[in-house]
């Protein structure tokens, strides 16, 4: 039987690639955690989106006050 004093070999290697796309699938998942939790905070209000809202609501504020002049 040709090549099964080779097999062993080979498992090594796929083990060790199976390893390191684990390991970039946890990286990416970390990476992903923290831009959501950017995005938006615990509650829903906060993070980058809460800031946009309020940033929304006082540029219209403002338009209105030109507005009326």
């Amino acid at each position: 039987m040709k090549g099964i004093f080779t097999l062993g070999e080979k498992d090594a290697e796929t083990i060790e690639k199976i390893d390191a796309a684990k390991q970039e699938v946890d990286d990416l998942r970390d990476g992903y955690a923290t831009l959501k939790s950017t995005l938006s905070s615990d509650d829903g209000d906060g993070g980058k989106v809460g800031e946009l809202q309020s940033l929304e609501t006082l540029f219209g504020e403002q338009c209105w006050e030109l507005r009326k002049k």
